[in-house]
């Protein structure tokens, strides 16, 4: 079986960003920090658990970004992966989602993948478009919330179990190539073992050009949000403060 495990690159939450003049694109500010989206890290480490259990099974990484991307790629060799890609592209949070399955999908079809995995969603845009619409581009059966994998012995089909609403699964049961977008909690992913760590630094990875399209053009405009309510800090003795407090609910109407 050959698997290909879709990964992105997200910045850290408590990286700084700034939005760029005209308002065109979000960019982070130097010294970000970037990292494997979580929920992908759920679904390569359930590829790597049907590769345990089925050793001559192939587990490829794919990212679509600019250089940087590589880093999160090395990690997903440090895991287990056989092999990384990385789609030239600009994934600064601009590209949606819809355009970035279009140019993998027009890769991965070429390279005959039985099992497409990706996370649920994404930390950053958290659209959940990104795997049915991969399926779809790829004309393949697809299947999101995916909390169970089993792959028939004979080969061919997939049983999964989704995850639903009122605490409930429903069971499909999937034709080959398809296209699961896994659930956060499906497992505990691993850690790299020194042993991968080490053959990882040896990996080259693989950078490919996309001749696809990403899409039309469109006008995206980014602006900060309007400012809320504000705080007010009462300074001086207690007294000053209890006074000062006292004046503030007269100013409200509260007392």
């Amino acid at each position: 079986m050959k698997i290909l495990v879709c990964i992105k690159q997200v910045a850290d939450a408590e990286s700084r960003f700034h939005i760029a003049p005209g308002g065109s694109r979000i960019l982070f500010d130097p010294g970000a920090v970037y990292r494997m989206n979580r929920y992908d890290e759920f679904a390569l480490e359930e590829a790597l658990r049907v590769k345990d259990a089925a050793p001559d099974t192939l587990v490829h990484a794919v990212s679509l970004g600019p250089p940087r991307a590589e880093s999160t790629l090395r990690r997903a060799l440090e895991m287990g992966a056989h092999d990384a890609f990385r789609i030239e592209g600009d994934d600064e949070g601009v590209m949606p989602a819809l355009w970035k399955a279009r140019m993998i999908a027009a890769w991965a079809v070429t390279c005959g993948y039985d099992l497409v995995l990706a996370g649920v969603m994404s930390e950053d845009s958290m659209s959940c478009q990104f795997a049915p619409a991969l399926a779809e581009y790829m004309g393949a059966a697809s299947a999101t919330g995916v909390m169970e994998i089993a792959i028939a012995p004979a080969g061919g089909r997939v049983t999964v179990g989704r995850e639903i609403d009122s605490n409930t699964r429903e069971i499909v049961e999937l034709s080959l190539p398809a296209v699961l977008a896994v659930q956060s909690g499906i497992n505990r992913p691993r850690y790299p073992s020194l042993s991968n760590v080490l053959r990882a630094k040896e990996r080259m990875i693989t950078t490919v050009r996309s001749d696809t399209p990403a899409g039309p053009d469109q006008d995206i405009r980014y602006h900060e949000a309007p400012r809320g309510r504000e705080g007010r800090i009462l300074a001086g003795s207690p007294a000053e403060k209890a006074a000062a407090l006292c004046d503030f609910f007269h100013e409200v109407s509260l007392l």
